[in-house]
């Protein structure tokens, strides 16, 4: 199987978010992708892990914070998050922020503080 279509993944419901792991339903070794969805005027928590990661926003609008810098995010900004630098994401719209994320190497998603 080469494709995972989101009605078929289960969500996890994490703190301050809800995520789908697409790369759960194939067979990928390096690389974990997925959709993250932070409710409306709220803040995921601060974290940091040792894989790098990236998200690509397609829904809401805010900013995040990465090692201490804060940048705007809309619909169409990709973000970096460096390996073992906290960040953190906050939707200040009025509407479910959606992105895209994805680590290299893999990750369990909500495995990291």
């Amino acid at each position: 199987m080469y494709t995972a279509q989101l009605k078929d993944i289960v969500k996890k419901e994490l703190p301050g978010r809800n995520v789908y792991v697409l790369t759960e339903k194939l067979p990928v070794e390096k690389l974990t992708v997925g959709v993250c969805e932070v409710p409306p005027k709220s803040t995921m928590i601060p974290h940091k892990h040792s894989q790098e990661e990236i998200i690509y926003i397609f829904r809401g609008h805010g900013h995040v914070i990465v090692d201490g810098t804060m940048e705007v995010v809309f619909p169409g900004t990709l973000v970096h998050f460096p390996s073992n630098k906290e960040h953190c994401t906050s939707n200040e719209s009025n509407e479910t922020m959606q992105f895209v994320f994805c680590f290299s190497p893999t990750v369990v998603v909500g495995s990291y503080g």
